[in-house]
């Protein structure tokens, strides 16, 4: 693939915006409509990547159908033979921005800007999981902040439907970024939207801290923690913060799905009240939990604060 090439007799690439594993990213001219788009292109040239190619169609599937202004618009979906090789290609609306990972390398944002960037996650989020679409990748990576100031929530790329099923590949399996996997993620129990405010919970922490909650050193040490250890208490006086967004957060982070907030809009409206400094704990308390076999839903004592 080169600059000036036509993908499907209708998309001419531009420039290459970035390249991953399985696909590239090229922004390109839509000639039909005349308008700048982005393009993720995967080939078909080996098993992993059929398998990605899968993947990538159940992205179109699920982001191609939600409405949102937090949401990345996808326009068009197809397969078409290119430099004599099968290829599955995503066009979606080009954005400009930068992510908040990339916003987090220049410092720590002010409290009530993380305060509404995490209302419009969840806001997306609601909207995603009211279609019964699950993201299960929501990460720093894949939320963008566009030059005209607006949050866009990226790549439904390994987004199931919710029909209950645990996974999207053979068993064994996990599929995500380990620093933002729920417990149940790990387990391969039914996954939900509670999963995405789980790791929602993780990327909120890093906003307002610029430390991850669990920040192991590799893949198994992270699953330990995330299945394992309570996240340190967020400390207000030090970070500036609402004094009950600790309760907040806590919530996001319970192991047990069933501690954690109902749905994404609950946790929308909290933020929302605690940036207009309307401070008051949420309503829906963690409950300990006392079955035989489960572990009660409170802190160890002496765990660190952030």
């Amino acid at each position: 693939m080169r600059v000036g090439d036509v993908l499907d007799g209708r998309y001419e690439f531009e420039e290459k915006l970035g390249q991953g594993g399985f696909g590239v990213v090229w922004r390109a001219l839509d000639t039909r409509m005349r308008r700048p788009v982005a393009v993720k292109v995967i080939r078909h040239d080996d098993g992993d990547r059929a398998k990605a190619a899968l993947r990538f169609a159940r992205e179109a599937s699920a982001a191609g159908n939600l409405s949102h202004p937090h949401i990345v618009t996808v326009h068009d979906l197809g397969h078409s033979a290119f430099d004599d090789q099968q290829v599955t290609f995503l066009v979606m609306e080009l954005l400009t921005g930068r992510t908040l990972t990339e916003v987090l390398r220049d410092g720590r944002p002010e409290p009530q800007v993380s305060l509404r960037w995490g209302r419009q996650i969840c806001e997306a989020l609601a909207a995603a999981h009211d279609a019964g679409v699950v993201h299960r990748d929501i990460k720093p990576d894949n939320v963008m902040i566009t030059d005209a100031g607006r949050l866009k929530v990226l790549d439904f790329g390994i987004a199931q439907l919710d029909t209950g099923a645990s996974g999207l590949t053979t068993v064994g399996t996990v599929i995500g970024s380990p620093p933002y996997m729920a417990p149940e993620r790990w387990t391969g129990d039914r996954v939900d939207g509670r999963a995405d405010l789980y790791a929602f919970g993780c990327v909120l922490v890093e906003l307002l801290t610029r430390k991850r909650p669990f920040n192991g050193d590799s893949t198994p040490v992270l699953m330990y923690q995330h299945l394992n250890e309570p996240p340190p208490e967020l400390d207000p006086a030090k970070y500036g913060l609402p004094p009950h967004l600790p309760a907040v957060v806590a919530q996001l982070l319970a192991k047990d799905p069933a501690d954690r907030p109902a749905d994404a809009r609950t946790v929308a409206q909290w933020l929302s009240d605690l940036a207009e400094g309307r401070d008051r704990p949420p309503t829906q308390p963690i409950a300990a939990r006392t079955e035989p076999g489960r572990t009660a839903s409170v802190r160890p004592a002496g765990t660190p604060p952030l």
